[in-house]
């Protein structure tokens, strides 16, 4: 869907194909929100700029409103829940709330069937650093 619309890999800076969000800022719990900017038209004028272009290659081959795309399941249940429960797992470690969030977990758990854990990890130079299971579906 974004080469039709004319935006650059799932991998690249700017991949939404609703946003504009840069994907180093996707881990930043503090905005809370990405208001929806990609339009045809400012795809096709980014298209033939030559300032930032926010990950557009080419205008928009179909004519298609960004607010009517609607993302298939398989890519919402599987890469976007995924990435968004990684993001709250790293907001809790540094916000030193891990007990807190796997308690919620364990409670979730028993509706949805997720479990998640953390534990801690020594490399050889004995820096610690936590990690965490995999959103294991039970």
């Amino acid at each position: 869907m974004a080469m039709l619309l004319g935006i650059n890999s799932p991998c690249s800076n700017y991949f939404c194909i609703w946003c504009e969000c840069f994907k180093a800022l996707l881990k930043d719990m503090s905005i809370e929100d990405w208001p929806i900017k990609r339009s045809i038209e400012r795809c096709s004028e980014l298209a033939n700029s030559d300032g930032e272009k926010f990950d557009v290659k080419h205008e928009p081959l179909v004519p298609i409103e960004f607010t009517d795309v609607v993302p298939d399941t398989l890519h919402l249940m599987l890469r976007i829940r995924g990435k968004l429960l990684n993001q709250v797992a790293c907001w809790a470690i540094e916000q030193k709330k891990k007990d807190q969030m796997e308690t919620a977990m364990r409670e979730i758990g028993k509706f949805a069937r997720v479990k998640l854990e953390f534990y801690d990890v020594q490399d050889e130079g004995g820096k610690t650093t936590t990690k965490w299971t995999s959103f294991d579906y039970m």
